[in-house]
């Protein structure tokens, strides 16, 4: 496959547009720079001036591997005008740059859950489920100095507060089990147990463990 020299009007040319590109490419939800978004691109398609190839990685030698049409890659937005094409994940190289779900809420630090509540079974429960996904910690930050309220985790979260779309595997330092979120509260239980939880909390519980995680010197214990 030709490989194609990555120039900010190729990488605009070949990426699979859909409604999340589009936002990615709207600069007015640009805070910072840089930031990365992965997505997918085109080999080849059926207009006639579209020249056939992948755009060469600008980082590392590596080629991305394409399936018939498609391939798989990373755009690296240094500035509103300038965006660079990598075939390796950020991870891999030297980069101090943020994932753009994390620079979208504007915070170049994310909330970090606090040591004082290592121990607490119901504030790590309400960190798995609302602190640990893509860019929730920067949306945290918002609320340092504030009060988080459930109908604030509704417009973020959305379905996921209801407490009755998932569950799976639990494991923190001081507890190794399940989680089943499946009925309206996050019920805890014991490795191969499925039937009595250790615990189970609402979602105004998990609430307010959220204001103590992110205002823990506001917390008495």
């Amino acid at each position: 496959m030709k490989i194609i020299e990555a120039t900010t009007r190729q990488i605009k040319l070949r990426v699979c547009e859909d409604y999340k590109t589009k936002k990615v490419f709207d600069t007015s939800t640009h805070k910072f720079y840089p930031f990365w978004y992965s997505t997918t691109f085109y080999a080849e398609t059926t207009t006639p001036t579209f020249e056939k190839g992948i755009l060469g990685c600008q980082y590392t030698d590596h080629e991305s591997s394409f399936n018939g049409k498609y391939y798989y890659g990373f755009m690296f937005f240094l500035s509103a005008d300038e965006i660079k094409f990598s075939a390796v994940h950020p991870r891999h190289l030297d980069l101090k740059i943020w994932e753009y779900d994390e620079m979208v809420h504007g915070f170049k630090e994310p909330i970090v859950y606090p040591e004082c509540l290592n121990n607490s079974l119901l504030h790590q429960v309400a960190w798995y489920i609302f602190g640990k996904g893509t860019g929730c910690s920067y949306w945290l930050r918002k609320f340092v100095g504030k009060k988080i309220t459930v109908e604030n985790m509704f417009d973020e979260y959305g379905d996921t507060c209801k407490l009755r779309t998932f569950g799976g595997t639990f494991h923190i330092p001081t507890f190794e089990g399940h989680l089943d979120c499946m009925s309206g509260k996050a019920k805890v239980l014991k490795r191969g147990e499925y039937r009595n939880p250790v615990k189970e909390y609402s979602i105004v519980q998990l609430c307010e463990a959220l204001n103590d995680i992110i205002n823990p010197q506001l917390t008495l214990f």
